[in-house]
């Protein structure tokens, strides 16, 4: 388990004053086959554990559990990942002790869910580890990172007041030399990414990005995915715009360079990098580019986040787009079904919060489904769309009109 004194390896869990250890067994760039090897010795372990009922053997099942996550994280299995480190994270609630392992678990999942745009879970489980780190006598870097986390969910959540205090409190606990300043401000960038408006503010996280790829916290092998997914945020930041899209293109194709020369297996980051590709291939109407793109995408989403999820109905409504205009509407439908259908998941957890976006969705389908004179199916979306408490006038009066429409034909 990890002590008060400092960071330890996922696989090897010897301590690692610098985030990094160097037993071979935990270096960047493993293949299918070493992945598949390294995550089953830990799940024999596991098995061999999973019936015992002492303290001890609970302890290791838990240590084990979160060791597996760990793995699973770093080389983005996400769906795997919160799978292991919520069986951990239980284990170890029933004690009161090694609470210091019960926050770099809930921190772990704060970052998990932050990655797949789950802002409200991931806010939960940074506030979760921060409560606990305040009270231990942890590395000021602990707790700097758990600020620095509350930060940046707080800011990509609209909550610009207290995201700034808690960016404050945790440059204020960081030396100079901190190793870790620069990963908090890249984290950062990517933050400031994903919410800017101002087209020279993205000029500036770009030189920013530019100096960090040339410093020092480039060199680590492992470093590099965070590099990957900050140009390709930045990038998607251009997209949002409609700005400098062959600059974002090329971003992309070097972010996805980097991946694929470090994780060769699937990664979610790959995923959304793919994604974005074909989101600007998209703009560009080169759509048999995004459509390759987007499919490369889903494939990698489901092996690594599953189809509950936000990412995963975007792609899949980009691609029925796509499909449609090309007259393909049979693989549209199923497409925009799909994407329905997951978004009805995530609004029955969100409340009417999300239902401006199902009912986007349902438009999407009634769309196509009336391309492909499917009148009953149109309807059947159009009623659910008018039904929905809290969308937005336009979309409410749109619906109830073309409802109108059809049932006077």
């Amino acid at each position: 388990m990890q002590t008060a004194t400092g960071h330890t390896c996922a696989m090897c869990y010897n301590p690692s004053p610098g985030f990094h250890c160097q037993c071979q067994q935990q270096r960047a760039g493993f293949s299918d086959d070493e992945l598949v090897s390294a995550t089953r010795i830990l799940e024999d372990k596991i098995r061999g554990l999973e019936d015992s009922l002492d303290d001890p053997s609970r302890f290791k099942l838990a240590d084990c559990n979160m060791k597996l996550g760990l793995l699973h994280f770093k080389y983005g299995k996400l769906r795997k990942a919160e799978e292991h480190l919520r069986i951990a994270l239980n284990i170890l609630l029933e004690f009161s002790m090694w609470q210091e392992d019960v926050a770099r678990i809930r921190d772990a999942l704060g970052d998990l869910y932050h990655r797949q745009g789950k802002l409200d879970e991931a806010r939960e489980e940074h506030a979760q580890a921060r409560s606990i780190r305040v009270c231990l006598p942890v590395p000021a870097h602990d707790l700097a990172k758990s600020n620095n986390s509350m930060a940046i969910v707080s800011v990509e959540m609209g909550m610009i007041p207290p995201g700034s205090l808690w960016f404050k409190e945790a440059d204020e606990m960081l030396p100079d030399d901190s190793p870790i300043r620069d990963s908090l401000m890249l984290d950062r960038l990517v933050s400031r990414a994903r919410v800017t408006q101002d087209e020279r503010d993205l000029h500036l996280l770009h030189q920013l990005l530019r100096l960090k790829r040339c410093g020092v916290i480039w060199t680590p092998v492992a470093e590099k995915e965070p590099f990957a997914l900050a140009t390709c945020e930045l990038a998607n930041s251009y997209i949002r715009l409609n700005i400098k899209l062959d600059v974002a293109e090329d971003m992309l194709h070097s972010a996805l360079e980097v991946m694929n020369t470090t994780f060769p297996c699937a990664h979610f980051t790959k995923g959304r990098i793919h994604h974005c590709i074909g989101n600007v291939c998209y703009q560009k109407d080169k759509y048999d580019g995004a459509l390759a793109a987007l499919e490369e995408a889903e494939d990698v989403y489901r092996q690594t986040i599953g189809t509950d999820n936000i990412h995963m109905a975007d792609n899949l409504s980009l691609a029925g787009d796509i499909l449609m205009r090309h007259g393909r509407l049979d693989r549209a439908a199923a497409k925009f079904e799909e994407a329905v259908s997951i978004v009805r998941c995530i609004c029955n957890k969100l409340g009417p919060q999300g239902n401006d976006l199902l009912g986007d969705r349902l438009r999407e389908l009634a769309l196509c489904r009336a391309f492909m004179k499917d009148v009953a199916g149109v309807a059947a979306c159009l009623r659910e769309c008018r039904e929905l408490s809290g969308i937005s006038e336009d979309l409410s009066s749109e619906c109830a009109a073309k409802l109108a429409e059809l049932e006077g034909e």
